[in-house]
């Protein structure tokens, strides 16, 4: 099972959720999510699991009496061997802590903390375990088809109304994850490391402070947030803050266009992974690219102010036209137009964050006139400053329509 172990463990990462196995007399976890796992330690329940499992073709969907799921993979081994790969628990709606005392009691647990269980779409866990099933048995499998082998049909439309509402919270038991939860996240982000930042960030989804009665705001505000802020860390691990504002940018208009808490949350990760895969590769790059990553941090620093090639290459200690020619060949742009890319990027981020008025954005971010602010922006961006934002600024940042100051 070695080839599989590396895809497994990747996949289980990426989902945030338990996948274990037991074959050979062997057991053990690919990752371990909660400090209590219903299939690792009762034995009872996973030689249920396991039995079930046995008495059809197709992967094992057990759906429990707190809408949790436990998916069960079988893989023939030979020789009347077989191997048991377990994805779960996975739930199809928050729980509050009553509901997780009521778990994890009916599951035998006698003590420990009571974490959260990781949420996810039905469509979500299909996925899962179709992708599962796929690398251990190469079958395709549809998802009609394991909800109707696993006698999920007659309650879809009950199931399909709870996952509409799986993120709505309540005030009386919704817990708030910690600030050391939060910092464990942007230091990962800070130090490059893909899979713990995105890993750590879908822990405490299910934790997350309550902005917005409303679904769909509640996790339009926490993505927008979340983005803000590993921004703001890939920033202090050396990316230039032009390229972190272009990535959080991006994300963040994609957020606009996301129809459900699932997709949102799924576009978050990809910002995420997107900044901190870019701390990533500038702590692998070699160390003579040491002075360009200096020449960009003079540069997002100084932005506003006139910046001339001699200043910075005296800051540095170095000749000019050496220090041209480097950033040139590294970058790919010559050195005035990359001053250029992040003055109209810091200016697009406050069109959208801000309540400036455009001429007094275009002078903030160090253009000479208004109308050499508007020709560079379209330049760069294929539409004018006013364009850009009413096509793409976030309804909750819009002070002028509403009368709340915007702040940044």
């Amino acid at each position: 099972m070695k080839n599989f172990d590396f895809f497994l463990d990747r996949l289980s990462c990426f989902a945030g959720v338990d996948l274990l196995c037991i074959a050979c007399g062997r057991f053990w976890d690919y990752r371990e999510y909660v400090n209590y796992n219903p299939v690792r330690e009762n034995a009872e329940f996973r030689e249920f699991l396991i039995q079930a499992a046995r008495k059809q073709e197709v992967p094992l969907l057990f759906l429990d009496s707190h809408d949790v799921v436990f998916s069960c993979v079988r893989q023939q081994l030979g020789q009347e061997q077989d191997a048991w790969f377990f994805l779960g628990p996975m739930a199809l709606k928050y729980k509050s802590r009553v509901e997780l005392h009521s778990f994890y009691r009916d599951y035998g647990m006698k003590k420990g903390t009571e974490n959260p269980l990781p949420v996810l779409h039905l469509s979500k866990i299909l996925e899962l375990t179709e992708l599962t099933a796929g690398i251990l048995t190469e079958q395709e499998y549809e998802d009609e088809v394991l909800i109707k082998s696993n006698g999920l049909d007659v309650r879809m439309e009950r199931l399909l109304e709870e996952e509409q509402n799986r993120f709505r919270v309540s005030n009386d038991f919704m817990p708030h994850h910690s600030y050391e939860e939060e910092r464990r996240i942007l230091n990962a982000v800070k130090e490059g490391r893909t899979e713990d930042a995105v890993q750590l960030s879908m822990v405490i989804d299910s934790s997350a402070g309550l902005m917005s009665k409303k679904e769909i705001l509640q996790w339009q505000k926490l993505a927008t947030v979340s983005i803000a802020l590993c921004t703001r860390a890939a920033i202090e691990g050396g990316i230039s803050p032009a390229e972190a504002y272009r990535i959080s940018d991006f994300f963040t208009q994609k957020c606009d266009t996301c129809r459900n808490a699932g997709e949102l949350l799924d576009c978050r990760n990809l910002a995420i992974r997107e900044l901190t895969e870019q701390v990533r590769r500038l702590r692998e790059r070699k160390p003579d690219s040491s002075y360009v990553e200096l020449c960009r941090d003079y540069i997002g620093k100084h932005y506003r102010e006139k910046i001339r090639l001699k200043d910075i290459a005296d800051s540095l200690g170095l000749n000019p036209s050496y220090l041209s020619r480097v950033f040139s060949v590294e970058m790919g742009i010559e050195m005035q137009e990359y001053i250029v890319m992040e003055r109209v990027e810091r200016a697009s981020n406050l069109l959208l964050y801000s309540d400036l008025t455009i001429s007094a954005i275009g002078d903030y971010a160090g253009f000479s006139s208004q109308s050499y602010f508007g020709k560079m922006f379209k330049r760069y961006k294929g539409m004018s400053p006013g364009r850009y934002r009413s096509r793409y600024r976030p309804k909750e940042f819009i002070a002028a329509d509403t009368g709340e100051k915007c702040t940044f």
